[in-house]
């Protein structure tokens, strides 16, 4: 992908800069009410800072990963969505997090269409995957209206995990549904 800004709307999704995004990046990644919803812990400042770099690496060599989410038009920070590598998922997975003041308001599917479409229109991704926890029930409805399907109830056989799946052609099919889509 050689664009690495994308726009909607009411967000802009672009790469994190290590100097202006660092405070709210490693307040969000610290925080455990909020990583309470996800299969991770909150993260300490180093450990922080370090997911950062990767992110930021993960742009470098792929030209695609985790952006940061802005709210138009100021541009306040908002939370993350964006492709991740495990090779223990099955491939490229697609994260993303709120920050709780924002949640309810749409802005999580808003990024993730933003991410997919990118993914699968320019980036030439064939298949994407997510893992949510079942009790996750908000995360499993934006995977879900998305296009995801589940694959598993358990992930690296933990029970309480779902592992999603969206291949490319699935996910363009679903466009195509869409009034005024194509494929």
């Amino acid at each position: 992908m050689t664009d690495n800004k994308i726009e909607t709307p009411r967000l802009v999704l672009r790469p994190y800069s290590e100097q202006d995004d660092a405070a709210d990046f490693i307040r969000m990644h610290g925080d455990a009410a909020l990583s309470a919803h996800t299969h991770a812990k909150a993260l300490p400042h180093a450990a922080s800072r370090e997911l950062l770099h990767g992110y930021q690496r993960a742009f470098a060599a792929d030209g695609f990963g985790m952006y940061r989410i802005g709210l138009r038009p100021e541009g306040g920070f908002a939370g993350e969505c964006g492709l991740w590598h495990r090779a223990d998922a099955g491939g490229y997975t697609l994260r993303y997090m709120i920050e709780r003041k924002h949640w309810s308001l749409g802005y999580s599917f808003e990024a993730v269409e933003a991410v997919l479409a990118q993914a699968f229109e320019i980036g030439g991704v064939t298949e994407l995957f997510a893992i949510a926890m079942q009790e996750n029930e908000r995360s499993t409805r934006i995977l879900l209206k998305a296009g995801f399907r589940v694959v598993e109830a358990s992930f690296r056989g933990i029970d309480g995990f779902l592992h999603f799946e969206l291949p490319r052609q699935h996910w363009l099919e679903k466009e195509a549904m869409r009034p005024g889509g194509t494929i």
